[in-house]
C-alpha cells in the first residue's frame, strides 16, 4: 500500500468480487502516452521451470526472481537459488518485507545497496550477475537517494540545482559513468520512493509532491528504462492509499481517499497499455495487500502469513479475470508477490495440498492462471501434528501427567479430552498455545476429570485421549490425534473409589452410609475438598462400630472393619468404586473393646494392623495379614493405660520415623501423638495442643494434600478441617485448612470414618 500523505509505500492489492469495468474518458490527473509509445521491449528471454520443485529453507519469503533463478529471504539473509540445479548463494542481508526494487527485480542482476547513516552520503549499489557470478559497483553522488533496480539499471532520486528533484538511470553496463535524466515526468515532484512494480525493461516509480498545506499528493510513472521516458502517469490526492500491479499490456491502481471517510469505498483504475484506454470503477478487490497480472488476469490477496491472521478472515490469494467473472482460489495463504520476466508472477505461500513454498502462477492452457509448486520449504500449511510424548504408564501419585503435541504451527484452539475407559468419565482442556511457529503445546494434566460444574478426581485404569488442534486464522482444517495411557497409583488406605484421594465415610441418624470422594484441584483447593455425596448400598444400620481398615486384605481399594451389637467383627471389602463386597466374618467376642482402630500398618511390615482398647485401658495388637480369609493374627498386648483416651486413632506415618503412629484425645480436649517404634508399641506421649474437645468427628484420613504425609481430619457445627502433617514428630501437625463451612443444607453426621 502507498499512502501520500506519509509518503509512505507499500505494494498491495484484493479482489473478491465480480470485476464490472466500464470505460471512461481520460481525466488530467490520470494520464496515458499513445498507444504506439507503449510497445513491450520484450522478455529478456523466457524463464527456465525446474522439472521438480526445489528445496528452500523453512521460513523463506520471496523477493525477486530472475530467468535462471529466484531470489528469497530466509530469516538470516538473501539467497539466491537456481532453477536449475538447486544450487545456492548467500548474497547478503534484507528486510523481510521489501519494496519490488530494493534487490533487483525481474532479473537474474539482484542489488546490494550499502545503506548509510541519515545525512551523509549514499553508499555504493553492487548489481550482481547470478548467472556468472560477476559483480558491478555502481557509485551513488551525494545527493543520490536510491529508488530501486531492475535488470542492470539502478533508478536513483537526485536533488539538481534550483531545487529540482530528478529521476536518473544508471546502467551496469558502463558502471554507471553516464547517468540519464529521466523524461516527461511532472514537474515539481519532490520526492520518488520506491520502484511499486516492475517488468522487463519497465518500472513503475513512485513519486509525491511537498505541499505547505498538508499532503501534497503524488503518483505512479511508469519508466522506459531503455530510452529514458516516462509512458504513463498515474496522480492521485495526498490523502489516497494506493496498491498497484503491472503486466507487458495493463497498469491497475486500487485507491482509497481517506480525505472524506474514514473507511472509504476503493476504486479501481485500469490502464490497457496497448490502447491507452482508462477504465474505472468502484474495486471489487478490496484493499489488497498482494497484487499482480498474469496475462489478462489479476492475482490478489492479502499478505498473511500462515502462523498468523485474523479469524473469519479470507486470507487466499485468488485470481479474477480483468474483464470480470467469478474469482477462483490459487493459494490458501500468500505472503509475498513477485513478476517473473515471463509475465507471469512468483508468490510465497502454500496450499493444503503442497505445502510452503514458492509458487509459479502462469497462463495455462485455457488462458486461466495454472499454479505450480516451484520450491518448497518442507513445511506443511495446514496443522500438523509432528510428534507427540504422552506416557504410556502414568504414576499420578508422584507427579501430574504432561502431555504433548509438537505441531508444525501453533496458531490454533488446542481441545484435549480424556476419557477413563471403564467408566465413561471424560474430561476436556483447551491447554494455552504460543501464537506462532512450529512447537509445542503442553497440558500439565490435573488428576482430575470433569462432570457437570464440578471436577472429579481420575479414577485408576486405563483411558483413552483425543488433542483437536483448530487453525485460529481459518487456514485448512482442524488435526486430531489418539492415543491411551494407563493410571496407576500406590494403594491408599482411605481410597475407597480407587482415584487416589482419601475418602470420607459418614453414617446418618437412620444408618445410612454416605461417602464422599474427594477431588483435588491444586488452583482451587490446595489440600483438596469433599464434593461428591453418594449413599453407599447396604445395611449398615445393625454396627455399633465401624472403622477404616485401611487396605486389610492387600487389594488396592480401602476396606472397612464392623462390629455388630452381638460383639461379631466383620471385614467388608472395598471394590474400588464406592461400594462394598459382601462382609466376611473376622471373628465374635469383640464386645470387650471400648474403641477400634484400623488405619495404621504399627508394625511395619505394609500391611494395616487393627488396635483394639478395652475397658481396662489395655490396647491390643491385632497385626494384619493381608488375606482376606484371615485378615488379623491372634492379638498381642501392645501397652496399658489408655483408658484416659475418649478417641484413639490410628493415622499412619507422621511423624516421619515410616511406622504407624498414634493420636488420641483426652478428657480435657487435648490431643497427644504417640510415634509407632514399627513393633506395634509407642513411644511416650507428645502434647500437640488442647482445645481439641469441640470436635465430635477425628478421623486419620491418609494423605489429603498429596505431600506424601497422612493427615487429620477434624469437624464440628460450623466447619470442616483438614490438619497437614508435617514428618516432624516434636511439632505433628502445622496448620489446618477449611476445607467447608456451615452453610445450610450441610449433611449432619453420626459418625464420620
Amino acid at each position: 500500500m502507498s499512502q501520500f500523505r506519509t509518503s509512505a509505500a507499500v505494494l498491495g492489492g484484493a479482489v473478491a468480487t465480480a470485476l464490472a469495468l466500464t470505460a471512461s474518458p481520460l481525466s488530467s490527473p490520470f494520464l496515458a502516452a499513445p498507444a504506439h509509445a507503449l510497445a513491450h521491449p520484450g522478455a529478456q528471454g523466457g524463464s527456465a521451470v525446474p522439472a521438480a520443485p526445489l528445496k528452500i529453507a523453512p521460513g523463506s519469503q520471496l523477493l525477486s526472481a530472475g530467468p535462471t533463478g529466484l531470489q528469497t529471504y530466509d530469516g538470516e539473509g538473501r539467497v539466491w537459488t537456481k532453477y536449475a540445479d538447486g544450487s545456492q548463494t548467500r548474497l547478503g542481508p534484507a528486510s523481510q518485507w521489501p519494496s519490488t526494487g530494493d534487490f533487483g527485480a525481474v532479473s537474474d542482476i539482484v542489488a546490494t545497496h550499502e545503506k548509510t547513516p541519515p545525512g551523509t552520503p549514499a553508499g555504493p549499489v553492487t548489481l550482481t550477475d547470478t548467472a556468472t557470478g560477476s559483480a558491478t559497483t555502481i557509485p551513488l553522488s551525494a545527493s543520490d537517494d536510491y529508488v530501486g533496480t531492475v535488470g542492470g539499471t539502478v533508478l536513483v532520486s537526485r536533488d539538481l540545482d534550483g531545487g529540482e528533484t530528478a529521476l536518473y538511470l544508471l546502467d551496469r553496463a558502463d558502471g554507471g559513468s553516464s547517468p540519464r535524466k529521466v523524461t516527461g515526468l511532472p514537474s515539481d515532484i519532490a520526492w520518488f520512493d520506491e520502484v511499486a512494480a516492475a517488468t522487463p525493461g519497465r518500472a513503475l516509480v513512485q513519486y509525491g509532491y511537498d505541499s505547505p498545506k498538508g499532503p501534497g499528493g503524488g503518483g505512479y510513472a511508469l519508466v522506459d528504462l531503455a530510452d529514458g521516458r516516462v509512458l504513463s502517469v498515474q496522480s492521485f490526492g495526498g490523502y489516497e492509499s494506493t496498491w498497484v500491479a503491472l503486466s507487458a499490456s495493463h497498469v491497475a491502481v486500487v485507491s482509497s481517499d481517506h480525505g472524506d471517510e474514514a473507511d472509504p469505498a476503493p476504486l479501481l483504475r485500469v490502464v490497457d497499455l496497448r490502447t491507452g484506454e482508462v477504465r474505472e470503477s468502484p474495486s471489487p478487490l478490496g484493499k489488497p495487500d498482494l497484487f499482480g497480472i498474469v496475462g489478462d488476469w489479476f492475482v490478489y490477496g492479502n499478505r498473511t502469513p500462515v502462523e498468523a491472521g485474523s479469524p473469519g478472515a479470507d486470507h487466499t490469494l485468488k485470481a479474477v479475470p480483468i474483464a470480470g467473472g467469478t474469482p477462483r482460489t490459487l493459494l490458501d495463504h500468500a505472503t509475498s508477490l513477485a513478476a517473473a520476466p515471463d509475465g507471469g508472477l512468483l508468490a510465497s505461500g502454500g496450499t493444503l495440498a503442497a505445502g510452503e513454498g514458492v509458487y509459479r502462477i502462469s497462463v495455462g492452457a485455457n488462458g486461466a492462471p495454472a499454479v505450480s509448486l516451484t520450491a518448497g520449504t518442507g513445511e506443511p500449511t495446514k496443522v500438523e501434528v509432528l510428534e507427540t510424548d504422552v506416557e504410556k504408564a502414568v504414576a499420578l501419585d508422584e507427579r501430574s501427567h504432561r502431555m504433548r503435541w509438537k505441531l508444525s504451527r501453533t496458531n490454533v484452539k488446542a481441545t484435549v479430552t480424556i476419557t477413563h475407559t471403564a467408566t465413561g468419565q471424560t474430561g476436556t482442556w483447551h491447554p494455552w498455545a504460543p501464537p506462532a511457529g512450529a512447537g509445542w503445546v503442553d497440558l500439565d494434566w490435573a488428576r482430575n476429570l470433569a462432570t457437570p460444574g464440578r471436577p472429579l478426581s481420575a479414577p485408576n485404569g486405563d483411558y483413552t485421549w483425543k488433542a483437536t488442534f483448530t487453525p485460529v486464522n481459518g487456514i485448512g482444517p482442524a488435526t486430531s490425534a489418539t492415543g491411551a495411557f494407563k493410571v496407576t497409583r500406590k494403594s491408599h488406605p482411605h481410597d475407597y473409589t480407587d482415584n487416589g484421594t482419601p475418602d470420607l465415610l459418614d453414617r446418618d441418624s437412620a444408618g445410612r452410609l454416605w461417602l464422599h470422594d474427594a477431588v483435588w484441584n491444586p488452583r482451587m483447593y490446595p489440600t483438596g475438598e469433599f464434593r461428591e455425596r453418594k449413599q453407599v448400598p447396604g445395611n449398615w444400620a445393625g454396627y455399633d462400630r465401624i472403622v477404616a481398615a485401611g487396605n486389610a486384605a492387600g487389594a488396592a481399594a480401602g476396606d472397612l472393619v464392623s462390629r455388630d451389637s452381638a460383639g461379631v467383627l466383620w471385614l467388608h471389602l472395598g471394590k474400588a468404586n464406592g461400594t462394598f463386597d459382601t462382609r466376611i466374618k473376622v471373628g465374635a467376642g469383640w464386645k470387650i473393646y471400648k474403641q477400634l482402630t484400623a488405619l495404621g500398618d504399627v508394625t511395619n511390615d505394609g500391611r494395616a494392623d487393627l488396635l483394639a482398647t478395652d475397658a481396662a485401658g489395655v490396647m491390643w495388637l491385632y497385626r494384619g495379614t493381608g488375606s482376606w480369609k484371615t485378615p488379623y493374627l491372634p492379638r498381642k498386648k501392645a501397652g496399658a493405660g489408655w483408658q484416659g483416651y475418649n478417641k484413639i486413632l490410628s493415622v499412619g506415618d507422621i511423624g516421619g520415623a515410616k511406622a504407624g503412629d498414634l493420636v488420641a484425645r483426652d478428657s480435657a480436649g487435648v490431643l497427644w501423638f504417640m510415634q509407632g517404634k514399627g513393633d506395634g508399641t509407642f513411644a511416650p506421649r507428645v502434647k500437640i495442643e488442647a482445645g481439641w474437645g469441640g470436635f465430635p468427628h477425628l478421623v486419620g484420613l491418609g494423605d489429603g494434600d498429596r505431600d506424601g504425609r497422612p493427615d487429620l481430619f477434624a469437624s464440628n457445627a460450623r466447619a470442616e478441617y483438614l490438619y497437614r502433617s508435617t514428618g516432624d514428630a516434636v511439632r505433628p501437625f502445622n496448620w489446618r485448612y477449611t476445607l467447608r463451612q456451615d452453610y445450610p443444607g450441610n449433611p449432619v453426621y453420626t459418625s464420620v470414618f
